[in-house]
């Protein structure tokens, strides 16, 4: 993850931003009851370690930004995260 922003540096020097939008919708997660274990660790991982590492590698790539007053640009910037209608619903399928 790390390498892929910092790769991508140029343009989030440009914008400061980072938008992730990370979430699966596995048809064998049903409910608290009849979800396996193996459905809502694969959810978790994705839906919530998603996340986590586009906001860890997301801020170092931003803090790594070199300065250059001459266009504005400082280290940080803002990270969005979005997430679907389904997490007002808390549950991962409709």
């Amino acid at each position: 993850m790390f390498a892929l922003l910092t790769r991508e540096r140029p343009t989030m020097q440009a914008e400061g931003l980072g938008t992730f939008s990370v979430g699966i919708m596995h048809p064998d997660d049903l409910d608290a009851v009849q979800t396996e274990e193996k459905i809502w660790d694969l959810t978790m991982r994705v839906n919530c370690k998603g996340v986590w590492w586009g906001c860890k590698y997301g801020i170092q790539a931003m803090l790594a930004n070199p300065v250059d007053e001459s266009k504005d640009l400082k280290p940080g910037g803002s990270i969005i995260n979005t997430a679907s209608f389904m997490a007002k619903l808390g549950a991962a399928t409709p």
